[in-house]
């Protein structure tokens, strides 16, 4: 089978960051967040099993006066456990876990209709999987902390995944753009009819599931409710990033190196569905990274027939967060 063509482009450094992310992968680690230690990405959702009370054991304590202080944990037993409930923290009871917010995308309204963010746990719960999306006021200025006006609970009619395997990607596409291309929507058999849903916000959100490579359209309604319109197999085992770019009037997906940073395009074809355009491997020079954000610049950006596009490390790899690269206009 031919390989896919390698994204076009250099790849060059951005800014540096620090890892939230250790790279030892025999124990396990939670990361601190404030006064409370949370599970985050720890093991691939296997089913929870109880271990003996001497099995876990706290292994090591790092400090460093800042947020990327760590506790690792060492299970000396031979049985996998799921410690993705878990959680480490003081005698404040009253301790809180914010909601997994994993992608975030606007509407035409831009800042002033808020922004929406894709979240995949229970904030209450941090080893219950929620996936939902989250409005949240973005008019109040810097500084404070972010709180949602509205929830999308969008856990019902979905596949059961683990807590930390849900919605990863968010993108929005308005609703002209999607019945001028003959878009179907699913739950009708029919073309896509906005009216048909009242008051939403003038387009779909296209959500991508971190454990099973699907990508799910959904109408939010201004009410609550929420009504899926599409089902998308990306041809991927997990989706990190979901990008919409008018330009090309293409649906950009992004794994990171859960598949060797491929890339795919999909537009809405003949049948009123979203079909593969396009197959890419990961920019030449671009190590096999965690790459779980990618972003497009606009069309105004376009200088000499090619435009920039920027890469998101959660990994930090060699202290770098940001990687910038060009394709196509």
């Amino acid at each position: 089978m031919p390989q896919p063509p390698t994204l076009p482009g250099t790849v060059t450094v951005l800014e540096a960051g620090t890892s939230r992310k250790r790279p030892r992968p025999a124990p396990i680690r939670l990361a601190l967040a404030g006064s409370t230690l949370m599970a985050a990405a720890l093991l691939p959702a296997p089913a929870a099993q109880a271990a003996p009370a001497d099995d876990i054991r706290i292994n090591e304590v790092v400090t460093t006066g800042s947020v990327d202080d760590s506790i690792e944990l060492f299970d000396k037993g031979t049985a996998t456990v799921d410690v993705s409930g878990w959680i480490l923290k003081d005698d404040d009871n009253g301790s809180k876990f914010s909601p997994d917010g994993e992608a975030v995308t606007l509407t035409a309204a831009g800042a002033a209709g808020g922004a929406y963010v894709a979240a995949e746990r229970n904030g209450d719960a941090s080893g219950t999987s929620q996936p939902s999306v989250l409005r949240c006021d973005v008019t109040t200025g810097p500084g404070g902390s972010l709180t949602a006006t509205k929830e999308w609970n969008l856990t019902a009619g979905l596949p059961a995944v683990g807590s930390n395997q849900g919605f990863e990607a968010i993108t929005w596409i308005p609703d002209a753009t999607l019945t001028a291309a003959g878009f179907k929507d699913e739950s009708t058999g029919a073309a896509y009819d906005p009216d048909r849903y009242g008051a939403h916000t003038g387009g779909v959100f296209f959500l991508g599931v971190e454990g099973t490579g699907t990508v799910y359209g959904y109408v939010l309604q201004d009410g609550g409710a929420a009504a899926r319109v599409a089902t998308i197999a990306s041809g991927m085992p997990a989706v990190m990033e979901l990008q919409w770019e008018p330009q090309a009037a293409r649906l950009w997906l992004v794994c990171d190196d859960t598949c060797d940073g491929r890339h795919r395009t999909m537009k809405i074809g003949a049948a009123g569905t979203f079909a593969p355009t396009a197959a890419y491997d990961r920019p030449s020079g671009m190590p096999d990274l965690d790459n779980e954000g990618f972003a497009l610049a606009g069309s105004d950006e376009c200088a000499g027939g090619a435009k920039p596009v920027y890469w998101s490390d959660d990994g930090s790899t060699g202290g770098h967060a940001l990687r910038r690269g060009t394709i196509a206009c």
